[in-house]
């Protein structure tokens, strides 16, 4: 997938290239569905099964920088587990 800007600027995309060799970020869609198969117990029908401890490092991150949760908030739940 590609973005054309006004200018005539082209930017690659992550996607799903059909003639592409190097491997490509599944979509948001594709995540989703294979964490609700894994939470039911089920492989991800998507390939290989993602590693989740960056997935939930970059969603905390931008919970935290949009200010969402805060630290304490965070800290205080990790500190249930």
């Amino acid at each position: 997938m590609a973005l054309t800007l006004l200018d005539g600027t082209t930017i690659k995309l992550p996607g799903h290239d059909a003639g592409s060799e190097t491997p490509q970020l599944p979509s948001i869609q594709e995540l989703v569905a294979a964490l609700r198969a894994r939470s039911q117990g089920e492989a991800p029908a998507t390939g290989p099964e993602p590693r989740w401890e960056p997935i939930v490092a970059a969603l905390l991150s931008l919970l935290l920088r949009k200010g969402f949760i805060s630290d304490r908030e965070l800290l205080e739940e990790l500190t249930k587990i």
